[in-house]
């Protein structure tokens, strides 16, 4: 009897994705690049960061990705089990293309909400009983970004305020009364 070394194959096919998003584009999606890439987060009141490196892109892929306020999305896992562990704004002047070799190497900095964290402001009231999912949702909007509620919260999120609740966002600023 051949006992196989490895029978969960799938944990060992490592899979990365990264998307492209141009504003008012429905962007495009890259598979099967050489990818690498560091990702830096912290519990500060920054923005957490990117950096990014794609080999050998098109030229017009290269175009795409340096128009301005594009969004980038960094997916990574095993062969079936990709998940979402980056989604940012391409910082000003963040796209680079180098030749090494044989090799264009294209350079992406971001920042997570970025450009939508330096210029976002909210100032709006929502009655009692309003549910915690349109105050996030209404923030979100603000900042321009997706919300994207996990199941596990999705309890919580529908909770209601009993009080008036006042949110008053502004750069960096973010204030429940």
């Amino acid at each position: 009897m051949v006992r196989e070394l490895y029978p969960n194959k799938e944990l060992y096919i490592r899979n990365v994705r990264v998307t492209i998003l141009p504003p008012n584009d429905p962007g495009k999606r890259l598979e099967g690049f050489r990818f690498s890439f560091t990702i830096e987060k912290t519990n500060e009141s920054n923005p957490n960061t990117s950096k990014i490196k794609i080999y050998n892109l098109s030229e017009k892929t290269r175009s795409v990705i340096e128009k301005d306020n594009v969004r980038v999305i960094v997916e990574a896992g095993y062969q079936n089990t990709t998940a979402g562990i980056f989604v940012g704004n391409i910082i000003d002047n963040g796209v680079t293309h180098k030749k090494e070799k044989v090799d264009i190497i294209t350079e992406i900095e971001a920042e997570d909400g970025g450009v939508s964290f330096r210029n976002a402001t909210l100032d709006r009231g929502f009655p009692a009983g309003s549910r915690k999912n349109e105050i996030y949702r209404a923030l979100a909007n603000a900042m321009g970004l997706p919300l994207n509620i996990e199941e596990g919260i999705r309890s919580v999120v529908r909770q209601m305020f009993p009080m008036v609740t006042i949110l008053s966002y502004k750069q960096k600023m973010c204030r429940y009364v």
